[in-house]
């Protein structure tokens, strides 16, 4: 007997058990489905919360200080420092 086959008479054999399977693979599906639903959705929320606040803020280095640091540190031999950032109105 081929694999089909067989595999079909032991889906026959065990209904009750084959059922089950099936209706918990589906909640499982739903469930997932949801979610990204749900994800997709807050995050589309989120998205015009920001747009209707106007809070969108673009932020780029700060060339001039980052160079006057660097500058600095080599003048003073080494050390760790931070980055410069700016914030820009989008």
């Amino acid at each position: 007997m081929n694999f089909v086959k067989r595999a079909f008479l032991s889906v026959k054999a065990r209904k009750g058990k084959s059922i089950l399977q099936v209706f918990v693979f589906t909640v499982i599906c739903v469930l997932v489905l949801a979610g990204l639903s749900i994800q997709t959705a807050a995050e589309k929320s989120g998205d015009l919360a920001r747009q209707k606040l106007g809070a969108d803020v673009a932020l780029q280095a700060d060339m001039e200080k980052l160079r006057e640091q660097a500058m600095s540190q080599q003048q003073s031999g080494g050390g760790t420092g931070t980055f410069p950032v700016s914030a820009c109105p989008a």
